[in-house]
């Protein structure tokens, strides 16, 4: 049913045993790798002293990516073919240490295969694709055209799982559920989706899509009008809402709340988008997950009669009607549930729900926003050689214990570290996590320029932050790398010695102090990237309107503010003229950082496998690319499915 082998690993190794135990060995007992993904944080380049870059790297890589263009170094880092490597000189100038090709090699040989070679599927038609960009385009049409072909493949394979109804979980503005439902494919879809505006823009889209009639509206417009105009003028017109408070405006993502669990859950309104002339339909449940069980769920899908019902009625049926259709008895249902870029723990919940769900045959989920998982773990129990403070969100995050964090499986939860420090499980901090979304291998000069321009700017102000006294700069007392041994590959890692963490408890109480609270600033105008000067300006004004992260306090955004507004612009300009030279030796480390994130990803994925692997009710499972990762890097699909024999869940 699924691909030949069920991870895509490097032909290096004999089996995926040899793989798993190679992956967690590394990821455990790596100094240098720990300490780029999540020892270090860029934004601390710049805060300690004599600097980060020289406290990373050896003195022999430092001197190679000093005459090298950084573009060079990507190709160096993930296209250049290593064995023709000339050992006395690389395009133009000396070649790269032995070590460094030898960890390049190592994080190559670790990182899952991305590369995607599907035929591509006949297009979206344009209803379809309506409100879709080009790599929402690209995602839905392969992602739909792989779930149908899984659903037959499953159905052939084994009768008892043959499925009834695809669950989407975090349908979004509907794209998926409307391409899944629409021909070719004409499956029964439920969407789940927590915010009700998301589900009513979805049903709007399901009209133009032609999958849904269009609503007869009947309204006296001269009376609407004078309604307005009275409650307008009486001040009870409903406010407009603030559009700062939506993702992309302020930068940070503002739930609306739980829904509200007392109704019965078939008594919820019932929202079908489906044609008399259509084989397939989308019935969108309003829903927030908090765990893996999808009973609520499957209790509000609507019997195939009533799907008739509404599909051929002559007038639409009011909301009590439709509410007082029968529900699909819950052993009837037989569901692939599915999810495409699902955030955080959501893949989790959905990975589970092939366990605590009966009616779940299989499940189909892409992921994405590592760091967006929770921790399950801890904190670890021997103190973690990186070079960076410690604020109050690292070690919150550390003390979750949630159990459905990361990892998921028994293997890594369970696992001995052989690096001798008597560390048991895998652990990753949001740090790691956050690089393991980052996509190098896409990168371009113009749009790396950018972004290196981007975290360059943002690292510089986070050292005017520490000179002005509002950050505490990270303690000192760690040796460099040119102190150690100049190795960095896996077994004389010199580089990692001395790296002592430098911890430093709690948060800063008093507004007035400075504190280890991390500064989450968003994103800013793209016009204040012009230079330093527009940036810090940008920044000023965006603490003072408190448009930043809602952790962030009124009174301490001010006080940021105000300390920035205080600057002259030559003292802004000195800033950067000051560090300029340094500019590229924070994209260096970048670049090492994303290129060895994708082990950080690897790692992540083959988790959710093998814990599909680990339970007795789960036949088969596997992951593999869906789609170009040149197009959607988050392109890996983790795939179970449900033994014949567990049809009934028991």
């Amino acid at each position: 049913m699924g691909p030949e082998h069920p991870l895509p690993i490097s032909p290096d190794f004999s089996s995926t045993e040899d793989y798993v135990s190679s992956l967690l060995e590394f990821v455990s007992s790596s100094k240098f790798f720990r300490t780029l993904c999540g020892g270090v944080h860029v934004l601390e380049f710049f805060t300690f002293e004599p600097g980060l870059y020289t406290a990373i790297l050896p003195e022999q890589w430092r001197e190679f990516f000093a005459v090298h263009d950084i573009m060079d170094i990507l190709d160096l880092l993930m296209r250049e073919d290593l064995n023709d490597i000339n050992q006395e000189s690389w395009r133009g100038g000396p070649a790269p240490p032995y070590d460094l090709v030898t960890y390049i090699q190592t994080i190559r040989r670790l990182s899952l295969k991305r590369t995607f070679d599907r035929p591509h599927p006949p297009p979206l038609t344009r209803e379809v694709a309506l409100g879709m960009n080009i790599k929402k385009v690209h995602e839905v049409n392969h992602f739909t055209s792989y779930i149908s072909t899984l659903a037959q493949s499953i159905a052939s394979s084994s009768p008892e799982n043959s499925l009834s109804h695809i669950i989407d979980l975090g349908s979004g503005q509907g794209y998926l559920p409307r391409a899944l439902a629409l021909p070719p494919h004409n499956h029964n879809v439920v969407g789940v989706e927590s915010r009700e505006n998301n589900i009513t823009g979805s049903q709007s889209w399901d009209v133009m899509a032609k999958l849904a009639p269009k609503p007869i509206v009947m309204r006296n417009k001269k009376l609407f009008k004078e309604e307005l105009a009275k409650a307008k003028a009486d001040g009870t017109s409903l406010a407009k809402e603030d559009t700062r408070t939506k993702k992309g405006e302020r930068g940070f993502f503002h739930h609306p709340g739980l829904p509200d669990l007392s109704t019965p859950a078939d008594e919820e309104d019932v929202n079908v988008s489906c044609m008399p002339s259509s084989r397939g339909s989308v019935q969108y449940v309003s829903h927030y997950l908090l765990d893996g069980d999808l009973t609520r769920i499957v209790q509000q899908i609507i019997s195939p009669s009533a799907l008739d019902t509404i599909r051929h009625s002559p007038t639409p049926l009011s909301p009590p009607a439709k509410r007082a259709l029968p529900r699909a008895p819950p052993s009837s249902v037989r569901a692939l549930v599915i999810a495409l870029h699902s955030c955080g723990n959501l893949l989790h919940h959905g990975l589970r729900s092939l366990l605590l769900t009966p009616s779940v045959r299989a499940v189909a989920m892409v992921g994405c926003c590592y760091n967006l998982l929770t921790e399950r773990l801890g904190p670890p129990t021997f103190k973690l050689h990186e070079l960076r403070g410690r604020n109050a969100r690292l070690e919150d995050l550390e003390k979750a214990f949630d159990p459905h964090g990361f990892p998921m499986s028994q293997r890594l939860c369970e696992y001995e570290s052989k690096d001798g420090q008597g560390e048991t499980g895998i652990r990753l901090n949001i740090t790691a996590r956050m690089m393991a979304v980052q996509a190098p291998q896409n990168w371009g000069r113009e749009d790396s320029a950018a972004f290196f321009k981007r975290h360059f700017f943002r690292a510089l102000l986070q050292r005017v932050f520490v000179d002005l006294g509002l950050v505490n700069a990270p303690r000192a007392g760690w040796a460099t790398a040119a102190e150690g041994e100049g190795n960095a590959c896996e077994g004389c890692e010199g580089s990692g010695q001395g790296l002592e963490g430098t911890r430093e408890e709690g948060e800063g109480k008093d507004e007035d102090a400075p504190s280890n609270e991390p500064v989450i600033l968003g994103s800013l105008p793209k016009r204040s990237y012009a230079s330093f000067l527009p940036y810090v300006r940008a920044a000023a004004a965006k603490l003072a309107k408190h448009e930043t992260h809602p952790s962030f306090s009124v009174g301490r955004a001010r006080k940021f503010s105000n300390a920035l507004d205080g600057l002259s612009d030559d003292e802004v300009l000195a800033y950067e003229e000051r560090y300029a030279a340094q500019k590229k030796d924070l994209s260096v480390v970048w670049s090492l950082m994303a290129f060895s994130a994708g082990v950080i990803e690897a790692t992540i994925l083959v988790d959710r496998w093998r814990w599909l692997k680990e339970q007795e009710q789960v036949e088969e499972a596997w992951v593999e690319s869906v789609f170009g990762y040149e197009v959607s890097p988050r392109n890996m699909v983790v795939v179970g499915v449900k033994k014949g024999e567990d049809a009934s869940g028991r």
